[in-house]
């Protein structure tokens, strides 16, 4: 009585029944935040380890050292694929006193793979993102296998301007579609990222890494829209999101669409992102190239 659990043992499972664990990302956040005397620099968000928007009860509270400051640093194991939301907070012991990132809009991203490292600038800075990196030095450990805490990158200046143009092809277009079941009529938005199911994350991963460069050059999305659109209405689906999205849809037949969709998820995505070397062998022989790999 009183208690939330349920008011007896459930079903138990078969013998020899083992579930099975859901991937997990390690994920490292880094900000660069000015303090004072009593300051925590803390990760308040969507999650519970992120304390679901409470700064009492999140988990992750950050670190600094002497030589690193102002560099804050912490760890936390997220269920691979599931979107979080998130802002950095700092709390002063003496005062109670909690600073949140008002400046900005909620921080975002979908944990993949084995560890992502979240580089976010300075505090209340939205950091704006580049279009691609540069690997400066690669370091192996005594196993023979890079370590990503201690390879070094550098940004790469990319000079674009309005007349460029970027084509991002994906499976899922960043959209979310309805139609009407009376008129027949669609709808169009950007797709809002949150909630279950691959195509989900990957938009809200989309959306967030392009909406800085969307204004500076033209990107068009290419790729499957999520739902059957017949013959008649195409070339008017198509003519509209180019017009107002620069979208540019391929109609997939619906067996073709389940098809080629069990393919990414069962096939493609786990070898891109859930498999690791495990060995110092299989490490050496991605450290040679892919050459080496292949063979």
């Amino acid at each position: 009585s009183g208690g939330f659990g349920p008011a007896g043992p459930g079903p138990q499972p078969a013998a020899g029944f083992r579930p099975v664990a859901h991937p997990t990302t390690l994920v490292q956040f880094q900000v660069c935040a000015i303090t004072r005397e009593g300051d925590h620099v803390t990760v308040v968000g969507s999650v519970p380890a992120l304390g679901c928007w409470q700064p009492s009860g999140t988990r992750v509270r950050l670190r600094t050292e002497a030589g690193e400051y102002p560099l804050w640093t912490g760890e936390m194991e997220a269920p691979s694929g599931v979107p979080v939301e998130y802002k950095y907070v700092i709390w002063n012991e003496h005062s109670g006193e909690f600073k949140w990132e008002t400046d900005i809009g909620n921080r975002m991203f979908t944990p993949e793979g084995v560890s992502v490292v979240l580089e976010d600038g300075r505090f209340n800075v939205e950091r704006a993102r580049l279009l691609d990196r540069e690997q400066r030095k690669v370091a192996v450990d005594s196993e023979g296998c890079t370590s990503h805490r201690c390879n070094e990158y550098i940004d790469v200046k990319v000079s674009m301007d309005a007349r460029d143009v970027i084509y991002l092809v994906s499976f899922r277009l960043p959209l979310q579609v309805c139609r009407n079941d009376v008129t027949g009529a669609y709808s169009f938005d950007w797709h809002p990222g949150l909630g279950g199911g691959a195509s989900r994350r990957q938009a809200m991963y989309v959306i967030e890494r392009l909406r800085k460069l969307r204004t500076r050059v033209q990107i068009w999305y290419i790729g499957w829209l999520g739902l059957d659109i017949p013959p008649e209405d195409q070339d008017a689906v198509a003519e509209t999101l180019k017009r107002d999205f620069q979208c540019l849809p391929v109609f997939l037949p619906p067996a073709m669409a389940k098809d080629f969709r069990d393919f990414c998820d069962e096939v493609l995505r786990p070898i891109f992102h859930f498999i690791a070397p495990t060995n110092s062998e299989h490490c050496s022989s991605f450290n040679k190239g892919p050459d080496a790999a292949a063979a």
